[in-house]
């Protein structure tokens, strides 16, 4: 009895720990769409429920709008929905984004970085050459260190060798 105990205990830890290993594993980013169960319907919290509490919280700030990116030490980050703070200077939100941060927001921008590993619907991953991003996307109008399809809602960007180290999905 105490045989098949120890070996049901040990099916579920291992069950438990591949799950949580699997998380990270060849997650399918569809361009406009997502990253996996996160679309741009899905808030912060949602956020949250699939990766746990962010490690980093950096503020995005333009003429008359700041939103906040959630960064997770496996490569992600998502950007939540802009945001107005009129009476707050720069230093204040970053020294109150805890306080300020509202995970209701939608999520705007996902971005995979290493060592995240996920894979577009066309078979593009981190460490991709270039070649095979053209080959799959063609050519963009707009390059910036990477490719901009600004249409698919896709943001390549390479290393110095010229193979993917980011990419960034909008809606």
């Amino acid at each position: 009895m105490k045989l098949i105990q120890l070996s049901l205990l040990l099916m579920v830890l291992c069950f438990t720990s591949c799950e949580k290993e699997n998380l990270n594993k060849d997650v399918l980013i569809t361009p406009g769409v997502g990253l996996g169960e996160i679309t741009f319907s899905s808030t912060g919290s949602d956020v949250i429920s699939k990766y746990g509490t962010y490690e980093r919280l950096t503020v995005v700030r333009s003429l008359s709008n700041t939103s906040f990116v959630m960064w997770y030490d496996n490569g992600l980050g998502f950007q939540l929905e802009h945001f107005e703070i009129e009476d707050l200077s720069l230093r204040e939100i970053s020294d109150q984004k805890e306080e300020l941060i509202d995970v209701s927001q939608k999520v705007i921008q996902i971005v995979v970085m290493p060592p995240f590993e996920a894979v577009t619907t066309e078979g593009i991953r981190l460490g991709s050459p270039k070649a095979d991003v053209i080959a799959a996307y063609g050519e963009s109008s707009t390059t910036f260190g990477g490719e901009l399809y600004e249409d698919l809602g896709l943001n390549i960007w390479y290393n110095s060798s010229d193979e993917v180290n980011r990419i960034d999905v909008t809606p």
